[in-house]
């Protein structure tokens, strides 16, 4: 059976911004306040909080509140990636080989980009 993948409103928001994070070069983290990203992209609150787990889970956004607060692009690290692969692994009781597998994938998309 075809596994049939429907992109949610957050998903498609969280894309966007994930785009807008990884491209930015200027060294400038600040995305915007909550009031700014509604009306620039045009959504709903619920729509962009759940779009800011999906990237906070990532590590490519962090959310201040208060004062001062807003959205904050970061970068994630090498070691956050390997972790994050490590639990994938280690939730689908990857043999030895599984991993070794998984590390020509992981080489051959490095060397893509």
């Amino acid at each position: 059976m075809e596994r049939v993948v429907l992109n949610s409103a957050a998903k498609t928001t969280a894309d966007v911004l994930r785009e807008e994070i990884l491209g930015r070069t200027d060294g400038d983290s600040f995305l915007g306040s909550e009031d700014e990203l509604l009306e620039r992209l045009s959504i709903s609150r619920p729509i962009l909080r759940q779009a800011a787990r999906l990237l906070e889970a990532e590590q490519l956004l962090t959310v201040k509140r208060g004062w001062n607060g807003g959205f904050y692009a970061r970068k994630p690290t090498a070691d956050a990636a390997a972790h994050m692969a490590a639990v994938y692994l280690r939730s689908e009781n990857a043999t030895f080989a599984d991993q070794w597998r998984v590390l020509d994938v992981i080489g051959a998309e490095c060397a893509r980009h």
